[in-house]
């Protein structure tokens, strides 16, 4: 949606086979861009969506699942006009959306009990124990960790129908730390369990402009550019944001368009473009 408010015309070839658009098969879309005018004109929107003006999912109600939190705000401005009258005309558009979006469901996590069943294992070696430890200690600094309760026996959504306490097959070895057996009671379970509404950031901005030179009657070139830039979740964790993955896309075009007319039937055209785009998908904290 990003760019709409700068097209002027839009139009669609149901039947592209002519040697202008290539001979291809089904459709071809075309689009040209605003340009400036003799009168200065301009336009300013702001669109704002939020989870509150949004009825909750029905399976969500039917669950008993709070309403997730999504907000959005998408805005356009530009403004176009004269350079020289008649003769040299500027224009410049910006566009961007910023989106909150949603991601919810259950997670499971190891449980205290669990945690320090695994430390204590005599039989792990102390580089293992310290990549337990990490680990751990990223599911802690969980905010659904508070708020986690321990698994037990049971059909529900946090609740084990195989009567292990969330442990598996791990349910009946040792709890090195205590003595105990795991996966025998709630105080032995290995899983907590939490529903999780998280959030991640979707944004995007764009950047345009637009010189247009009438030469002559028969003579007009024009120079358009562009700058696009955003970044958008690839993946949401609902244990820690730290684990999130983002994605950043960058890209950048330019295009010179330069057209002569000879005559009613005859008609030079040049276009010379450039096109610069990126993906990178990386964790949002490396």
């Amino acid at each position: 949606t990003i760019g709409q408010q700068e097209i002027a015309q839009a139009a669609v070839v149901q039947n592209g086979y002519s040697v202008q658009y290539g001979r291809q098969a089904g459709i071809i879309e075309t689009y040209s861009t605003k340009s400036g005018t003799n009168r200065l004109h301009g336009l300013a929107q702001w669109d704002y969506n939020s989870a509150g003006l949004n009825a909750n999912d029905f399976f969500n109600n039917l669950s008993g699942v709070p309403r997730s939190k999504a907000v959005s705000n998408q805005y356009a401005a530009q403004i176009g006009g004269p350079i020289k009258r008649n003769k040299l005309f500027f224009f410049a558009d910006t566009e961007g959306i910023r989106f909150i979006e949603p991601s919810a469901g259950f997670v499971n996590l190891p449980s205290p009990v669990m945690q320090a069943s695994i430390l204590a294992n005599p039989n792990l070696s102390a580089a293992s124990k310290s990549l337990y430890g990490a680990m751990f200690a990223g599911a802690n600094a969980s905010p659904a960790y508070a708020t986690a309760i321990p698994v037990v026996t049971g059909s529900g959504g946090q609740q084990d129908s195989s009567g292990a306490f969330g442990c598996g097959s791990l349910a009946g070895t040792p709890d090195y730390a205590t003595g105990g057996t795991l996966g025998t009671s709630a105080a032995e379970s290995c899983i907590d369990s939490a529903f999780v509404n998280a959030t991640a950031l979707n944004r995007e901005y764009m950047i345009a402009g637009r010189v247009d030179w009438n030469i002559s009657d028969k003579h007009q070139i024009f120079f358009r550019v562009t700058d696009d830039q955003g970044s958008q979740p690839s993946f949401v964790s609902l244990i820690n944001p730290a684990y999130n993955q983002i994605s950043v896309q960058p890209s950048w075009t330019g295009q010179l368009n330069d057209t002569y007319t000879f005559s009613p039937n005859l008609t030079n055209n040049f276009i010379a473009a450039a096109l610069y785009s990126s993906g990178v998908f990386a964790p949002a904290n490396l």
